[in-house]
């Protein structure tokens, strides 16, 4: 009996953790709210700087948006 009260009481103590993630609006599909969206935002922004750097070579946010779109044509 003491056991099953203790249980309720840790139950209902994570409530606090539960509810923000039922609470919790997906954004909607349209948003602005996706990675994609958002880096688009960033090359829109600050297209000709340095975004990548790999052994020698050094790529820029509009490089790598160009990239990005061929491999997704192909």
């Amino acid at each position: 009996m003491l056991a099953s009260i203790k249980e309720f009481f840790r139950v209902i103590s994570e409530l606090r953790y539960i509810i923000p993630m039922v609470r919790y609006k997906w954004p909607e599909l349209d948003s602005n709210a996706s990675l994609a969206h958002s880096f688009q935002n960033t090359v829109d922004e600050y297209g000709e700087k340095d975004f990548l750097y790999f052994e020698d070579e050094v790529w820029t946010y509009s490089k790598t948006n160009e990239l990005q779109m061929f491999s997704q044509i192909s």
